[in-house]
């Protein structure tokens, strides 16, 4: 069976930075697990902002 393939997209903003590093760590320890990580930064944010709702 192959190992398993997961997307793992954590936002750095309003103090999630040590979240998000604790668990990718967390996520690194499990055997067999493919992870991929993004990291979402204000910058981000700047850039894509979110749409808007219908009015």
């Amino acid at each position: 069976m192959k190992n398993p393939r997961i997307l793992c997209l954590f936002t750095t903003i309003l103090g999630s930075k040590a979240t998000a590093q604790y668990l990718q760590d967390a996520l690194d320890q499990v055997p067999g697990l493919d992870a991929h990580f993004e990291f979402l930064t204000i910058e981000d944010y700047q850039c894509y902002p979110a749409p808007l709702g219908p009015n």
